[in-house]
């Protein structure tokens, strides 16, 4: 088995923690279950940098904070010695570019990324859960341009789940944040018989943990399996 030791990789975090705990904990189960790994030299080596932006989910207020944040810890990330960076963030997505303009570090773009897949899949009709500035910016609209259809909730479904987002950064209840969650996403699916969802925030996958009537996309997933591929290379044989 080729390892990622040499390979260290970037992980820009802290939006929210419990997302990027969520994050960490799926490289290393991965890492396990694809890759093979047993002993402490098998795993990635991993530097996660936990960055308490200012909130930039529901408005851009405070986004030019956040950009000079960001960029200052891409650089230190790059000083570390990271070969690759991904962002276990979508909404700091918007500032992508003003990140790859500071780091010689390629970094990952979780929404071109989904895209991939998407087209793999041959998916025509995609549902998108995101926060509100994921959905103002379009990034997941501009990158599944041409491959598939983007499938925006109303705007009370958008407060709704606005309001789920910031019940996990607040750490609340998961069992009790599941009984409205599972009812508001099936009925969404059923009403606009999209062909699969995208958990189009990190901290969504916390919450929709279960199989649901269609394929499930999840953005901690997506950016894992890119980080883990670029360490690892191929997967182990599954017998």
């Amino acid at each position: 088995m080729k390892n990622g030791r040499q390979n260290i990789i970037g992980v820009i975090g802290g939006m929210g923690p419990q997302a990027t705990a969520e994050f960490y904990r799926i490289l290393i189960d991965k890492s396990i279950r694809e890759y093979g790994a047993v002993n402490n030299d098998d795993f990635p080596s991993v530097v996660v940098d936990s960055v308490p932006v200012p909130d930039f989910i529901s408005s851009q207020e405070h986004v030019d904070r956040a950009r000079s944040m960001l960029i200052d810890r891409t650089r230190r990330l790059n000083a570390y010695g990271v070969r690759r960076i991904g962002i276990a963030c979508n909404t700091a997505h918007l500032l992508l570019n003003d990140l790859r303009a500071v780091s010689g570090a390629p970094i990952v773009s979780i929404m071109d990324e989904t895209a991939r897949l998407v087209s793999e899949k041959n998916f025509v009709r995609v549902g998108l859960l995101a926060s509100p500035v994921t959905y103002k910016t379009e990034l997941y609209q501009s990158a599944l341009k041409g491959t598939a259809t983007v499938i925006i909730p109303n705007t009370k479904m958008q407060s709704d789940l606005d309001d789920l987002i910031r019940a996990v950064i607040s750490g609340k209840n998961m069992k009790k944040l599941r009984t409205v969650a599972y009812p508001l996403l099936e009925s969404f699916i059923r009403n606009h018989k999209v062909d699969a969802i995208i958990l189009g925030c990190t901290e969504l996958p916390l919450i929709f943990e279960a199989p649901m009537s269609v394929p499930i996309i999840s953005s901690l997933d997506i950016l894992a399996d890119s980080l883990l591929s670029y360490c690892y290379g191929t997967k182990k044989e599954i017998v």
